[in-house]
């Protein structure tokens, strides 16, 4: 017998910077007994698949891992399961990377950095212990760690990054709060 869908695969909306894993096997099967599955993961206009889907054949996983540059891509994919006899079930799943359009705020997050805009120091202040904090520019890049803030309350000197925008990411130990800042000079 052909194999055949055990269910429909849900269309995908992946969000940048998540990670998502279809497992093929979970939605083919063959009712013939040792017959094994081999399966094919092919874009409908049969070019090659973007850069943030990959196909694992030996565990028979699809993941999608897109990054911010990819938002707003959409890709329509066909897995064929073909048995030992040549036998061949299909399904297709479109796969959207989302658009971000901001930064999720925590309403609980107590962490407060002033001044905004800043010149010189920048001073954390938060409920929690800070483990590290990072900065971001308006790229994405870290410019600026600092590991050694171990208490409540922290100090960062920032008059030696040019003027802009940036994202101060402050760690603890169970969350991360992320915070728009500004530098003047």
């Amino acid at each position: 017998t052909p194999p055949y869908l055990t269910g429909t695969i849900p269309d995908q909306e992946v969000k940048p910077g998540d990670v998502v894993f279809i497992k093929l096997s979970d939605y083919f099967a063959d009712s013939t007994v040792n017959d094994a599955l081999t399966f094919n993961v092919a874009t409908v206009e049969n070019t090659p698949l973007p850069e943030w889907a990959t196909f694992d054949a030996t565990d028979n996983k699809l993941t999608f891992n897109p990054s911010t540059e990819h938002m707003g891509e959409q890709v329509k994919l066909v897995i064929t399961a073909t048995d030992n006899f040549a036998e061949e079930a299909k399904d297709t799943v479109s796969v959207t990377v989302k658009t971000v359009s901001g930064i999720y705020t925590d309403k609980n997050d107590a962490t407060i950095v002033y001044p905004i805009p800043a010149k010189e120091t920048l001073f954390i202040e938060t409920n929690d212990l800070i483990r590290s904090v990072c900065l971001l520019n308006d790229n994405g890049s870290l410019v600026l760690k600092e590991n050694n803030l171990f208490g409540r309350t922290g100090e960062l000197y920032v008059g030696h990054l040019p003027e802009g925008t940036y994202m101060l990411m402050v760690f603890f130990n169970n969350k991360t709060s992320i915070k728009k800042i500004i530098i003047i000079h």
